[in-house]
């Protein structure tokens, strides 16, 4: 699965540590923004991640932590 991270949202730049404990808990819970009421859990882990794309405009939350996504493929 293709994660893109900040497709609505720079969660890099403003909630990178939000992202980062979603990563350590193996789970995010997202929200349809079509169908507010319809709200799905995706599995983070490196059996179900492919890869992330990071969409962001201030990298610089995660330069320090990018030692945390070494599980995950890389390209």
């Amino acid at each position: 699965m293709i994660f893109n991270i900040s497709g609505r949202s720079d969660i890099i730049a403003f909630y990178s540590d939000w992202f980062f404990h979603r990563l350590k808990e193996g789970y995010v819970y997202v929200r349809n923004p079509y169908y507010p009421t319809q709200i799905t859990k995706y599995l983070i882990n490196e059996d179900v991640v492919d890869c992330f794309v990071f969409c962001t405009k201030n990298p610089r939350p995660i330069l320090s932590r990018l030692d945390e996504l070494k599980p995950y493929p890389s390209f």
